[in-house]
């Protein structure tokens, strides 16, 4: 594989839902589920909605679960036969990861689901072989926000921050990326709005991710 064209990113790191996938609906429905089963107040669609992307546990914190690790554990359990099959690729998701690919990028996954959870969504798109790696919450002590899942990533590559991109859709992406030292795009495929990823620091917003590709090639690009 050739290097990647000059001013291009050696690696491109990207978040899962939101960015690549979309799998809210079936997300926010084993949320709203759960918590009636454990006598949680039941939160709104919407306010289910803007967790998406955040540290899962946390939600159940807000929530005023007694044992939020335990609560976690139930959802995960209640989500996972049915995520595969709610889950589907975000317009120009497979392009641009394809034509990442063909320019010699490197490219990730970090995600704030578990290893297992992101894979088998991947799995259920068929978008799993691009990736080097895809890593979940598990495979480090602090989720996103926190940059410990973005610095497991460059170290598993060697790679440092200057010479990867981060590209996600939500505050978290924003904030973990400045924090490991590494520039984030955002893109408005998830419940995030440009406002919301201004005011948190994100230098470049698109449309979506199948702006991608073009927007590494333009005089703003990388």
């Amino acid at each position: 594989m050739s290097p990647p064209p000059p001013g291009f990113p050696r690696l491109v790191v990207f978040d899962l839902d939101g960015t690549l996938i979309d799998s809210s609906a079936a997300i926010i429905d084993a949320v709203l589920a759960q918590a009636a089963a454990d006598g949680l107040p039941v939160p709104e669609r919407t306010w289910a909605a803007g967790r998406i992307g955040a540290p899962p546990e946390e939600t159940w914190v807000l929530l005023g679960a007694p044992d939020p690790a335990a609560t976690m554990a139930r959802f995960r359990e209640r989500i996972m036969p049915t995520l595969a099959a709610g889950t589907r690729l975000l317009a120009g998701a497979r392009e641009a990861v394809a034509a990442l690919t063909a320019a010699g990028v490197t490219q990730a996954v970090a995600t704030s689901r578990t290893t297992e959870g992101a894979l088998a969504s991947l799995h259920a798109v068929e978008l799993v072989t691009p990736f080097a790696l895809v890593a979940g919450r598990d495979r480090v002590p602090r989720p996103k926000p926190a940059p410990d899942l973005l610095r497991y990533v460059l170290e598993h590559f060697a790679c440092a921050p200057g010479d990867a991109l981060m590209v996600g859709d939500t505050p978290a992406d924003v904030h973990a990326a400045r924090d490991a030292g590494m520039r984030c795009w955002a893109v408005l495929g998830g419940h995030a709005d440009e406002p919301t990823l201004r005011q948190a620091g994100a230098p470049r917003i698109l449309g979506g991710v199948g702006e991608l590709f073009a927007a590494l090639h333009s005089p703003a690009g990388a």
